[in-house]
């Protein structure tokens, strides 16, 4: 996104640049040719809004939230949906299986994490946290969608090496 900004920015000067570049010729004498206007300048790159929220789960006393998931995040979800992109940490795995593993805390949603998610305006999701795999191979599986994965789910993947299946 970075690189498409900086290259547009960079057309937008050079275009500028070219209009600004030289005057029109002088009429010859005796001609009534008008001179051409000079080309306007190209309008400014719009503006992008990016969010960016911090940990979000839905373990403990949060996981009631997910009885009303179009309201879970309350009033902070307008600001969410008024960027252009929303990305948040889901600090959870969100599965109803896996065994737990060897740690001291863990965090799990129901699909339910989605759908507030979703509603909160949030577009996309990292999973790069100690918590993606709180349950195990199971739940990360059921974490990150595959192509069959019904509407509704997290818009991002966790990342697997090739040798991990």
């Amino acid at each position: 996104m970075r690189k498409l900004l900086t290259t547009a920015l960079v057309g937008a000067l050079l275009i500028g640049a070219a209009a600004c570049s030289g005057d029109q010729p002088a009429p010859r004498a005796g001609s009534s040719a008008t001179p051409k206007p000079k080309p306007s300048s190209p309008a400014p790159p719009p503006d992008i809004t990016l969010e960016f929220a911090g940990d979000v789960h839905f373990a403990g006393r949060t996981l009631k939230l997910l009885d009303e998931p179009d309201t879970a995040f309350g009033p902070i979800a307008d600001t969410l949906s008024g960027a252009d992109v929303t990305v948040a940490n889901l600090e959870t795995s969100v599965t109803e299986r896996g065994t737990p593993e060897p740690k001291q805390f863990h965090f799990r949603a129901p699909a339910s994490a989605y759908q507030a998610v979703k509603a909160a305006g949030i577009d996309v999701v990292s999973l790069a946290n100690n918590h993606a795999m709180d349950y195990g191979r199971d739940g990360l599986d059921d974490t990150t969608p595959t192509p069959r994965t019904p509407p509704g789910s997290p818009p991002s993947k966790a990342s697997r090496s090739p040798s991990s299946g």
